[in-house]
């Protein structure tokens, strides 16, 4: 069964969460820190999208 298709409009807020798998850590290097940061800034400069840290 497929999943029901997502609503998307203008100005929407998503809730994005990244952890890892079974408590394991989700970065392992410093390599993937700077991979996650350069995601991050590619969907700001992309389409605006802005984040919030929260720990």
């Amino acid at each position: 069964m497929a999943r029901p298709l997502s609503l998307e409009y203008s100005g929407a807020v998503y809730h994005v969460m990244n952890r890892g798998l079974n408590c394991q850590a989700t970065f392992q290097t410093p390599t993937d820190y700077e991979t996650f940061f350069q995601v991050l800034h590619e969907m700001h400069t992309r389409w605006g999208a802005k984040s919030s840290p929260i720990v």
